[in-house]
């Protein structure tokens, strides 16, 4: 009873296993999920917040403290000189006036809060700066991710390719071990040379070398898909055409990378602001109150307590236009960041033109692939009877086949391709992001 369960087991796990398949949607999501850099924009936002919290303290108190000690070779002394009556007086001055004297030695201890009134505004756009380029970082981010799906289309394309060329090499396979049947026994009756079996026998031979090397690229892009994804899947893994319709010609481009330019012209025009608010002045309080000796009464020789405050004021008026010159240089890097956008919405609707004429050209491949395989059957049809008739030679019977098989193949491959290429259009305006989303 217990090894009828596990069989069971088994085989409903087999059975699940078996129900999976490869969508081009799903290769596209798992490639983004697993996509190494996938943390970098939970980076991005912990990493601005806390610079956006160093900035934030520009406006609380600042609290210092101090200590000093110091010797100096020489002090201040104040001599007095004794006037023109002086010497008629019956006493000296020198018993009127005892003048205290410096010590060398210097000690300090200080404690001083500051407190910024007005910043001028630098911290207001530092803050919106640093705004700017997060929006920066995750533009770019979300472009790295975008490109990853350009590759999940190529190899999904190219699987289904191969995918599509088995089967018309296996069918093909099929009819003619069908059709070489018939020739053996025509053959042993003496109705056809037996040469004929060799020409089928050579085919066979070279359709099993396809078909061979058709599954080692078949295997070769699983594993590349098992890379991209961390999946695993196998080339038993069904893969599902994915549904399709022609795009309508679209003038809007959505790709990630506008919004990777317009973010970085974004920062420039902050960093500018930021620029011309270091020409403000800045007035910020402060309060002081330490211990040591001389306190504020430098004559007094004892140790101290003394405390002041105020308010300070810090002001360039005048750099020699260096702050103007920085503002330019963050102008021409905006006009070289807005000259590569035009650059790239160029390339980006030239691509969208040859997209579009691709698509029409695929269109019409299909209509001419459908009447070019209906006279092929019939050719083929008719050099299958002349074959039994022994009129004509298995080999210009196998050219028929061949070429009404590849009349078949370049009809599955010429569909894949318009879809490929529908896929590609929708990447190259960026409106695939839209059917993820979906």
């Amino acid at each position: 009873m217990k090894a009828k369960l596990i069989f069971i087991a088994l085989a409903v796990a087999g059975s699940l296993q078996a129900q999976d398949t490869l969508t081009l949607a799903g290769v596209r999501k798992a490639a983004r999920e697993h996509y190494p850099g996938i943390s970098k924009g939970e980076i991005y936002h912990s990493q601005a917040s806390l610079e956006l919290e160093n900035l934030q303290t520009n406006y609380y108190p600042q609290l210092s403290l101090g200590a000093r000690a110091s010797w100096q070779s020489d002090v201040t002394t104040i001599a007095l000189e004794p006037g023109p009556g002086a010497s008629a007086l019956p006493f000296s001055t020198d018993d009127l006036f005892i003048l205290p004297e410096l010590r060398n030695d210097n000690y300090r201890a200080t404690a001083e809060i500051s407190q910024v009134i007005w910043d001028g505004g630098a911290t207001k756009e530092a803050k919106a700066l640093k705004k700017a380029s997060l929006e920066a970082a995750l533009a770019t981010f979300d472009n790295d991710v975008y490109h990853i799906g350009e590759t999940a289309n190529t190899l999904f394309f190219r699987l289904l390719m191969l995918r599509e060329k088995e089967q018309v090499l296996l069918l093909t396979r099929e009819e003619l071990i069908s059709q070489q049947k018939a020739l053996l026994t025509a053959i042993d009756n003496g109705t056809l040379p037996a040469f004929n079996a060799d020409a089928f026998e050579a085919e066979l031979l070279a359709l099993e070398q396809n078909i061979a090397s058709n599954t080692i690229a078949k295997k070769s892009i699983i594993k590349l898909i098992n890379i991209l994804t961390g999946n695993n899947f196998s080339t038993d893994t069904p893969v599902k055409i994915p549904d399709y319709s022609i795009p309508s010609i679209k003038s809007t481009i959505i790709r990630p990378e506008l919004r990777r330019f317009n973010a970085s012209i974004n920062v420039l025009d902050k960093n500018k602001q930021l620029t011309a608010r270091a020409r403000n002045p800045v007035i910020a309080g402060f309060a002081q109150v330490g211990y040591g000796l001389p306190g504020l009464n430098m004559f007094n020789t004892d140790f101290q307590p003394w405390a002041l405050a105020g308010i300070t004021v810090a002001w360039k008026p005048w750099d020699w236009k260096k702050n103007q010159r920085q503002r330019q240089i963050i102008d021409r890097s905006k006009q070289m960041l807005e000259a590569d956008r035009a650059i790239f919405l160029q390339g980006i609707q030239q691509a969208v033109e040859q997209k579009s004429a691709e698509i029409n050209n695929l269109k019409m491949l299909i209509e001419k692939d459908d009447q070019i395989i209906a006279l092929r059957e019939k050719v083929k049809k008719a050099a299958e009877k002349q074959l039994s008739e022994g009129t004509i030679t298995s080999t210009d019977y196998l050219s028929e086949v061949n070429r009404e098989k590849q009349a078949v193949l370049n009809r599955r491959i010429h569909r894949i391709q318009l879809i490929a290429t529908c896929y590609e259009y929708l990447q190259t305006t960026g409106e695939i992001q839209n059917n993820d989303k979906n």
